[in-house]
């Protein structure tokens, strides 16, 4: 299957569409003049992110970073196997280093630790030439999440990891969540005014992303009652039992 969002940048792995692993998130490839990168790495229980780069005519052996838009085991779970077979430099934010160091994800499967190289703050920029990704940090989902910037032929887009999806979507929250922290970052977000969202889940859109950042922001100015999200999916939940994704107890 070939999915490409744009000229250089494809969707190579998408589990809610059981485009490879039905557990990965959303995997995107930019492919630069000399080197590849991926924005998250998918949850690593298979191969098939590795095998989707191949079938673009790609070789992984290429991808010269992997950046993690947060430390969560669907999105960083992947990062140390293609890390192993490419060289690859894992970049995260610096308050998840430690649980991607670790694979501290409170689930039983068997993920793998995967060394850090380059510690992520809001504003740093990652070359993927003769593209730039501009970090800006969103807590919210997660206290490491971050969205990257990218100007392309004059369109600014906006990889939003779990921070936001289309529709004004939100990653999963709980009556945990800080909400005030969230709906700052949203704030951050939505002054952008961007053009495609290329979201951790589920579709993605390539005009007019901004009215989906904006609905988000309506969203979490609500009550909370009104739009926590709770992982009960049955479906979902009986993969992640299947392929041992169960909370440690």
């Amino acid at each position: 299957m070939r999915i490409e969002i744009f000229k250089n940048i494809y969707l190579v792995a998408a589990g809610r569409y059981y485009y490879t692993h039905p557990l990965n998130c959303n995997v995107y490839l930019i492919v630069g003049d000399k080197e590849l990168a991926l924005v998250d790495a998918g949850a690593g229980l298979d191969d098939s992110v590795i095998e989707s780069i191949q079938a673009l005519g790609y070789d992984p052996r290429k991808i010269s970073k992997i950046i993690l838009t947060h430390s969560h085991w669907d999105h960083a779970g992947g990062a140390a196997r293609i890390k192993e077979i490419s060289g690859a430099e894992v970049a995260v934010h610096e308050q998840g280093v430690e649980i991607v160091e670790k694979a501290l994800y409170g689930y039983k499967a068997e993920f793998r630790p995967v060394k850090v190289d380059i510690v992520l703050k809001d504003g740093d920029i990652i070359p993927v030439y003769p593209y730039e990704l501009r970090v800006i940090y969103t807590p919210g989902h997660t206290l490491d999440s971050v969205c990257l910037l990218m100007r392309y032929e004059g369109k600014k887009v906006l990889f939003s990891g779990d921070t936001v999806k289309a529709w004004g979507k939100l990653g999963v929250t709980s009556a945990e969540t800080d909400f005030k922290l969230y709906k700052r970052s949203l704030e951050k977000l939505s002054e952008l005014k961007v053009d495609a969202l290329l979201p951790g889940h589920e579709i993605f859109i390539v005009t007019k992303a901004y009215e989906h950042v904006d609905l988000a922001l309506e969203r979490i100015s609500q009550k909370w009652e009104d739009f926590v999200e709770f992982p009960h999916n049955p479906l979902y939940k009986r993969l992640r039992e299947h392929w041992g994704i169960v909370p440690k107890r």
